[in-house]
């Protein structure tokens, strides 16, 4: 028999007979599953709904899940992915920390950010308010 996560996940909860609905959309999967799980109760196919998400992706060896990251990105022009990554940045920067010891998807994420930062004046300080905003709304739940 084969389980996958959420199934086995609620099994061991004592409520392994609902419908569940497994999302897998790499670092979109908490924001997909949220979207579906207000879609079914607008919807009116469910009165309640249950979203949650179990990341673990860590390895010993960290090339296997950094292989996995690159799996993830389109990967068939990869000079001009590094290119788009490491454009804004100074000959320094880029020495500074070699690609091959990063993850892709942290990368993609910061020239995204830097991005921003630059449309909209955004500042290192506004993105550490957000990340103080989610570790004090999680800390005050007792099963984060």
């Amino acid at each position: 028999m084969v389980c996958v996560a959420g199934q086995a996940i609620l099994r061991k909860l004592g409520a392994g007979s609902i419908p569940v609905v497994n999302v897998e959309n790499a670092c979109a999967t908490a924001s997909t599953a949220f979207q579906q799980a207000c879609s079914m109760v607008t919807l009116g196919a469910y009165d309640a709904v249950l979203a949650f998400g179990v990341e673990k992706l860590y390895h010993v060896d960290k090339e296997k899940p950094m292989a996995v990251y690159a799996g993830c990105v389109d990967v068939e022009q990869p000079e001009a992915l590094n290119q788009f990554l490491a454009e804004d940045l100074s000959e320094e920067q880029v020495k500074a920390a070699p690609r091959e010891r990063r993850s892709l998807f942290m990368d993609i994420y910061a020239r995204l950010a830097r991005d921003y930062m630059t449309k909209t004046g955004a500042t290192q300080q506004d993105f550490a308010r957000v990340s103080a905003k989610n570790s004090r709304h999680g800390s005050l739940n007792p099963f984060a």
